[in-house]
């Protein structure tokens, strides 16, 4: 019987890996195979106005969206493997949304409008290694936004744990939930498999900005600091996401 799960075990690691190895090389032909036809299409017709006055901006944008997926499959690697250095700080977790909410105004417009704080922990902070919270809100906060309907809510909710949950030293334990609405209803099946990198619940992948790895990142980076992320759906078409994060020892 161990040696039938050890091979059942290996099986499903390795359609894993299959599986894996033809979603990075799928990213990645797209932006390539946009390049050659651009560049086919500027060098066959070197004089028309339409190709060339956008094709360095063009090129520019291609580039840099291999960049992105380049960066994030580097990222979820030194993440999965467990070699990044974490230097835990005291760090105001409103102050910290609030700032991330700013700077994705920039991509959406009526982000600060849509994004809600429930705050329910006072004036209290949490300790965590500063690198790994941005990763993780910075990604909850972006898929909230990209995946709900315009002008919904996102609602950010921050509480305690029960006293009988606190740690050793003294410091509580903070809950951090977001909730959004869903675009559209996803399957128990999908709900799954959304923190497998490169996983996507539209299989088309009409987006060339989403690449499917955002959950895995912060699903792999929670657990090097022990966060305990994990989500649910509340409904077909309600997800939410949450994470616990040690306060600052009083």
């Amino acid at each position: 019987q161990a040696l039938n799960d050890f091979v059942q075990l290996t099986q499903h690691h390795l359609k894993n890996e299959k599986r894996l190895t033809a979603d990075i090389a799928h990213e990645l032909k797209t932006p390539l195979s946009e390049l050659i036809s651009l560049s086919e299409m500027a060098i066959r017709y070197p004089n028309d106005q339409r190709i060339a006055a956008t094709y360095q901006q063009d090129v520019l944008a291609i580039g840099l969206n291999m960049k992105g997926i380049v960066n994030n499959l580097l990222l979820l690697q030194q993440v999965a493997s467990g070699n990044i250095q974490l230097q835990r700080q005291s760090i105001d977790l409103i102050e910290r949304i609030n700032l991330l909410v700013a700077e994705l105004t920039g991509k959406y417009a009526d982000a600060s409008q849509r994004v809600y704080i429930d705050n329910q922990i006072g004036p209290l902070e949490c300790d965590v290694d500063s690198f790994s919270l941005q990763t993780i809100l910075v990604n909850l906060l972006d898929n909230a936004l990209f995946y709900s309907p315009p002008n919904t809510p996102i609602q950010v909710t921050l509480r305690l744990l029960e006293r009988d949950e606190k740690l050793k030293d003294g410091a509580t334990l903070i809950h951090v939930e977001m909730t959004n609405q869903l675009k559209q209803a996803i399957s128990d099946s999908d709900l799954t498999q959304l923190s497998l990198p490169l996983y996507q619940v539209e299989q088309s992948r009409t987006d060339n900005n989403r690449h499917g790895l955002g959950l895995a990142i912060v699903a792999n980076i929670a657990q090097i600091n022990q966060l305990k992320f994990s989500y649910c759906l509340q409904g077909p078409a309600k997800i939410s996401f949450s994470f616990v994060a040690p306060s600052v020892k009083p």
